[in-house]
């Protein structure tokens, strides 16, 4: 387990000891297109699951 203050790069060589002044990592947000027809797309296919639980469920009993 290293339990070393300082900050490395990718060849292992320090480049600043972490103090009270260091920063937080950001967290990167990756954003992802959504389109109307996409919309269009996953609304028919939630209702074609839902239609086809209420047909197949009744019939198992």
């Amino acid at each position: 387990m290293n339990t070393s203050t300082e900050i490395l790069t990718k060849r292992h060589t320090e480049v600043m000891e972490q103090g009270a002044s260091a920063r937080k990592p950001q967290v990167q947000q990756v954003f992802v297109g959504w389109d109307r027809q996409k919309s269009f797309t996953f609304l028919g296919l939630s209702l074609c699951f839902v239609v086809w639980a209420c047909v197949y469920f009744p019939l198992m009993s």
